[in-house]
């Protein structure tokens, strides 16, 4: 299972950073696990849930963002 940073999460979501951390300060977007320098950890669940939250569709991992 592939973890993935705030920052990734917002490009593949096609949304800024700053909406989508603030849509989780705000309790929009459930927070996930936080990692190695207290910064959170995506999975592909995470982003599901936030996808639906913010966009009202679910996250397909096909459709991601190359990198």
């Amino acid at each position: 299972m592939t973890m993935k940073s705030t920052k990734q999460v917002a490009e593949i979501l096609g949304i800024g950073v700053a909406r989508h951390s603030q849509a989780v300060w705000a309790g929009r977007v459930p927070q996930p696990e936080k990692g190695p320098g207290n910064s959170y950890c995506w999975t592909d669940e995470d982003i599901d849930k936030a996808s639906r939250a913010l966009l009202g569709k679910p996250y397909h991992p096909a459709e991601k963002v190359p990198a």
